[in-house]
C-alpha cells in the first residue's frame, strides 16, 4: 500500500505520484472554488487527464475480531462489531489480515449483530492469525483503473493506493 499524506496548501495544489495500475500517475488535489471542496486530478505521466473527482473521505475501519474459515458451508465468518442491519448485504474490505488471502473486497452478508460472512469455495489457509481492518471504503478511482483502490481517509488525512485488492 502507498500512503501520502495530504496536506491542504491555500496557495499550491497538493502534489504526488502514485503507481495506478502499474502506471506511474502523478495526483494533484486542488481546492475547487465551485465545489466548495478538495478534488483529486490524476494524469499519466504524458499528462493526459484520467480523473477528476471530489475528495470524499471514507471512514476509519473496524478491528476484526476473528475470522475463520467454515469448510461445511464454504463461507469465511467475520467477528466484529460492525453495526450492519441484520440481514443486509453490503462491501466491505478487509486489509492487514494473515494469512493474506483474506484480504480483499468482499459482498458480505450480516448474519447477527456481530457476524458477517461471505462465499469461500477454497480455505484461505486457515483461520486468522493475525487480524485486520473491515472498512466502507469509497474507491475515488472506482470505474477508472482495474486493479488499484483509491482512498482518502479524512481523520487521518492520508491518500491510500492500494493494489490487487479490486473486485
Amino acid at each position: 500500500m502507498q500512503v501520502f499524506p495530504f496536506i491542504p496548501n491555500p496557495i499550491a495544489p497538493f502534489r504526488f505520484q502514485p503507481t495506478l495500475d502499474g502506471n506511474l500517475c502523478t495526483g494533484t488535489v486542488e481546492w475547487n472554488l465551485a465545489g466548495q471542496r478538495w478534488y483529486l486530478h490524476m494524469r499519466d505521466v504524458l499528462g493526459n487527464d484520467l480523473f477528476y473527482v471530489p475528495m470524499i473521505s471514507s471512514p476509519d475501519g473496524i478491528p476484526t475480531i476473528n475470522l475463520t474459515w467454515d469448510g461445511a458451508r464454504q463461507l469465511v465468518v467475520i467477528t466484529a462489531n460492525h453495526k450492519q442491519r441484520i440481514g443486509q448485504l453490503v462491501v466491505l474490505t478487509l486489509t492487514n489480515v494473515v494469512p493474506t488471502a483474506y484480504n480483499g473486497i468482499w459482498l458480505m452478508y450480516a448474519e447477527t449483530s456481530e457476524t458477517l460472512t461471505y462465499p469461500q469455495t477454497v480455505s484461505p489457509g486457515g483461520d486468522a492469525t493475525t487480524q485486520g481492518l473491515l472498512s466502507h471504503n469509497i474507491n475515488l478511482a472506482g470505474g477508472y483503473t482495474t486493479d488499484t483502490t483509491v482512498v482518502y481517509r479524512g481523520s487521518s488525512g492520508n491518500i491510500e493506493i492500494d493494489t490487487g485488492i479490486t473486485p
